[in-house]
């Protein structure tokens, strides 16, 4: 979905690829949607100056560097149903970086050095804006950071949230808010 519409189904196997861009211009719309098999992404950019999601019903997807609604202007999405989402060694994701960022977390598993939740100020005033919702399935953290630099929420009314290390709501100059009403 660089400058038109693009879909990629997986299946089966192992993919290995370097970047991933989900709505890469303006006028992109990107979808993924892992099945099953293995999918190892260095960097991956979901809605990076366009649109772009994310969808992932089972199998294991492995990366380094996960940024969902990257630039302003953009808007991107994660669904994680079932399956597994690992950031590898101190790696990070970062849901509303400048962009409308949007992790919604139902099942499976999602594992991660640094999540950024409302990550950056933009030079116009724009502030990112991102949102991770979990209501089931497990999300396991170094540290979480909510509203960083931008607007950040993290709703749970389910699942299991658990932080190593630290946590952050409202830090630096942005604006955070942690939802709490059900889960662990």
């Amino acid at each position: 979905g660089k400058d038109g519409m693009g879909n990629v189904i997986h299946h089966y196997g192992t993919s290995t690829i370097w970047g991933l861009e989900l709505g890469s211009k303006t006028d992109g719309n990107g979808v993924f949607a892992l099945h099953g098999g293995t999918l190892n992404v260095y960097y991956e950019h979901i809605g990076t100056l366009g649109t772009g999601s994310f969808n992932q019903d089972g199998g294991t997807h492995n990366y380094d560097t996960l940024f969902i609604g990257q630039h302003s202007g953009s808007s991107g999405s994660y669904n994680l149903v079932n399956g597994t989402l690992t950031g590898v060694g101190s790696a990070r994701a970062m849901i509303g970086m400048l962009g409308v960022g949007t992790f919604t977390h139902t099942g499976g598993t999602h594992t991660t050095g640094n999540l950024v939740v409302g990550s950056s100020a933009g030079v116009t005033g724009f502030y990112s804006d991102g949102t991770y919702a979990l209501s089931g399935g497990t999300l396991e953290a170094q540290v979480e950071n909510i509203g960083e630099n931008g607007i950040g929420r993290f709703i749970q009314d389910g699942g299991s949230n658990r932080v190593s290390n630290l946590l952050w709501v409202g830090h630096v100059e942005g604006e955070g808010a942690y939802s709490l009403s059900s889960g662990e």
